[in-house]
């Protein structure tokens, strides 16, 4: 007989015990049903038939909950079609909407956390379309998900494999330990590629392979390819670590390039520069490395006299080696584009770089993240990385010392349940705002958050563990804290050498030099941001956002 399943048994289905995108397959749903009821920290949902599953889809729906946005590319049909009846100008507002389409913040399952699906009477195809979000919810926000199967688990697997091969299900039914269901799906032509893009599945355009992409389209040198080749490699950027993906667009680029001298008599070489421009923005943006990339693509846009080519270009200038003004008045620039073709989530996000770069000038934006997260609620409520950006409202508010409203924004964006990083620094934050409003600390939060970074911060991630860290340290001291120093893990703090984020004016160094951990001389803190950490010690970190 299966395995009895408990909640009370010790927390095995906790966040912080169970693994990602698993939903668990048992035999006694209503020994479940019982021992759910018997605990308070559960809420649950039991769900055994088409109507109620059909209600609560809808549900989902009528509440964004975790679904894309979609945005319409049919522009795509015509650029795959007869691409010289399109000028470049219009291709490139047109296709700029396809690069512009990013995944949402995400909202998490309402008050209920638990869901107990009886398999008869439900039909595999409304099955795959309620699990199928599941794998874009982060791990902290997954609900518990249990399924009474049929006794016929093979019908189960073949019902569900339009969905995402990302989900596992694991078997309490005694018969196997844990079988993952779904085969990767691959993308068998144009439309096929076309309309899952357009839905924004850009896992499973991901996951085709290249040898698949290469036979939609015969003619490798022309402008049609190239623009699949780019939709490719946005549905990389969108699903996988970027800085893992330069080699792969240098070898597209060197493809490209190495027909030049053919290219240049071609009809549509203007449209093979466009979208050449682009692949190299994107090189751009996963190398975070400006030599050979931004000045060719801001070239391009300059010779096809092309606004929204050059608003691309200029929300990079953070990765620009030039100063703050340069950088702040390039990144306004775009703004005015980006908003003059209604493309909303890059003027957001060029404004919040914008007003990040502010920090290390003496002066300001007016209305800075007030007036930003009014546009946010306005045009794009649910915003990728919307933790993010409030999360930058707060530091603001914190380094110009009202307490209150930054105490309003980090618990906001601890409450949207985001990436881990932007919850540990939410954290972190509360904190420096209770010490610098003398307000008491205790050494339980301090050691809390320590271990929570520990256990759900990438450890990639050196720059920002380590200035978590070392504002966490002087968050013990000015409270007077008896922390046992073993708590920090010295050893594992990245002082004074090459991290994955360029610290230009080595903020880590000076909180550890104020400590007595390291000994060396480090740039004046400039600006606002500067005169706050000189003035309390502190130096929080605050993010940038592309994409």
């Amino acid at each position: 007989m299966g395995t009895a399943v408990n909640l009370q048994d010790g927390g095995a289905f906790s966040p912080e015990n169970r693994r990602s995108n698993q939903v668990y397959l048992i035999e006694k749903a209503d020994e479940l049903i019982r021992s759910i009821a018997s605990n308070d920290e559960y809420s649950t949902e039991y769900i055994n038939d088409n109507h109620h599953m059909e209600q609560l889809v809808s549900k989902m729906r009528r509440t964004r909950l975790c679904q894309f946005m979609r945005k319409p590319i049919e522009v795509l049909h015509d650029v795959f079609g007869d691409i010289s009846k399109i000028t470049v100008s219009e291709l490139s507002v047109e296709f700029s909407k396809t690069q512009n389409m990013n995944r949402i913040a995400y909202r998490g399952y309402n008050d209920r956390d638990v869901f107990v699906i009886r398999e008869d009477g439900i039909t595999g195809q409304l099955f795959a379309r309620f699990l199928e979000p599941l794998t874009r919810i982060p791990k902290s926000l997954q609900p518990l998900i249990f399924v009474e199967p049929n006794e016929d688990l093979g019908a189960l697997k073949k019902s569900l494999e339009t969905c995402s091969d990302k989900i596992e299900f694991v078997d309490f039914c005694g018969e196997k330990a844990s079988e993952s269901f779904w085969p990767t799906a691959h993308c068998r032509s144009e439309t096929d590629f076309l309309s899952l893009f357009s839905d924004q599945c850009f896992d499973t355009i991901a996951r085709t392979p290249d040898a698949v992409i290469k036979k939609l389209f015969s003619r490798a040198d022309s402008a049609q390819s190239i623009a699949l080749e780019l939709l490719h490699i946005r549905s990389l950027i969108l699903s996988r670590e970027r800085h893992h993906l330069s080699s792969h667009i240098e070898t597209k680029v060197r493809q490209i390039e190495s027909n030049e001298e053919d290219l240049t008599g071609r009809h549509d070489y203007d449209h093979i520069l466009f979208f050449r421009a682009l692949m190299k923005l994107s090189l751009l943006f996963c190398t975070e490395d400006p030599n050979d990339t931004f000045d060719h693509a801001l070239a391009v846009a300059a010779y096809l006299n092309n606004d929204l080519l050059s608003a691309y270009c200029l929300r990079y200038a953070n990765f620009l080696n030039a100063n703050g003004h340069f950088k702040a008045h390039c990144l306004q620039r775009a703004e005015t584009v980006f908003q003059k073709h209604k493309l909303y989530d890059h003027f957001i996000y060029s404004r919040n770089n914008r007003i990040l770069t502010t920090f290390r000038l003496d002066t300001g934006i007016e209305h800075g993240f007030k007036e930003l997260l009014e546009t946010i609620e306005e045009y794009e409520p649910d915003i990728y990385r919307k933790e993010d950006l409030i999360f930058n409202a707060g530091v603001e508010q914190l380094i110009e010392k009202n307490f209150d409203h930054a105490y309003e924004h980090f618990l906001e964006a601890s409450e949207l349940g985001g990436r881990p990083l932007v919850e540990a620094n939410a954290r972190l934050c509360i904190m420096i705002c209770r010490t610098l409003d003398h307000q008491k600390v205790s050494g339980d939060d301090v050691t809390s958050l320590v271990s929570y970074i520990d256990s759900m911060v990438d450890p990639k991630n050196r720059y920002h563990i380590t200035n978590l860290i070392l504002n966490l340290m002087t968050v013990a001291k000015l409270n007077e804290l008896s922390i046992p120093p073993e708590t920090w893990k010295p050893d594992r703090l990245a002082i004074g050498v090459a991290t994955d984020v360029r610290d230009a004016l080595r903020s880590n160094e000076f909180l550890a030099n104020n400590l007595g951990l390291y000994n060396a001389a480090t740039p004046k803190q400039t600006g606002r941001k500067g005169h706050f950490v000189s003035q309390t010690g502190f130096s929080p970190c605050y993010f940038f956002v592309w994409s």
